[in-house]
């Protein structure tokens, strides 16, 4: 389950999304962010974000981003 996304910049260029949850399924997030960036260049409309996700179907969402630029900052255990 995903509690939070938070999307926020550092220095002068760097941005970040963070996204907390209870566990993530292999390639989850790369698939969010993939999806994401369709939405930046216009690829898809933010508007499509709920069907996507309510398909349950992968093909529905945008190509799987490369995993350089996307790192584990932290795990917190309950």
């Amino acid at each position: 389950t995903i509690h939070d996304i938070a999307f926020g910049s550092m220095f002068h260029d760097v941005q970040y999304i963070e996204i907390h949850a209870d566990g993530f399924l292999r390639h989850m997030v790369r698939s969010m962010m993939g999806t994401l960036m369709d939405v930046a260049i216009g690829k898809k409309d933010p508007e499509d974000i709920p069907s996507i996700i309510a398909a349950k179907d992968r093909s529905k969402a945008g190509q799987t981003a490369p995993a350089n630029g996307l790192f584990l900052w932290d795990v917190f255990y309950e």
